[in-house]
């Protein structure tokens, strides 16, 4: 936010945050209220409760209200009333990714699950969906 040039191209700075943590959301949101820029946005780029082990291709225990869906949906809310703008949930299906850190690898977090990773031909809804229409 120091360089004018930059933030003459920039509308809105971002961040990712998962789990119950407001941290990065609170800092951005203060750090461009009091910047000279107190017009752009802040936006949540990724968020999402925590999916233990949603990244080696495995299913989540329980993708369900009260383990997954309504954890998410309390810290979107929270996000919101900080003061973020936009927020872009991980992920909208499950999908096979390149990672910096592992070759391809299947990240099971989505509103949409698969139904097979060695034969993904089906993908359904998850209580998730459900969940995120009521926003």
């Amino acid at each position: 936010m120091a360089n004018k040039t930059t933030m003459s191209k920039v509308m809105r700075c971002g961040q990712h945050e998962y789990g119950n943590h407001l941290r990065k959301g609170e800092e951005m949101v203060a750090a461009v209220k009091n910047s000279a820029y107190p017009d752009r946005e802040v936006i949540m780029t990724e968020m999402n409760e925590r999916c233990k082990e949603c990244d080696e291709g495995t299913y989540n225990a329980d993708y369900g209200f009260n383990s997954y869906a309504g954890p998410a949906y309390k810290y979107i809310l929270q996000h919101l009333n900080l003061g973020v703008t936009g927020i872009q949930v991980w992920e909208a299906y499950d999908s096979r990714y390149h990672h910096p850190h592992r070759y391809l690898t299947w990240s099971m977090w989505g509103i949409f699950g698969v139904n097979d990773i060695n034969h993904p031909d089906v993908y359904t809804k998850r209580t998730y969906y459900d969940v995120l229409q009521q926003l």
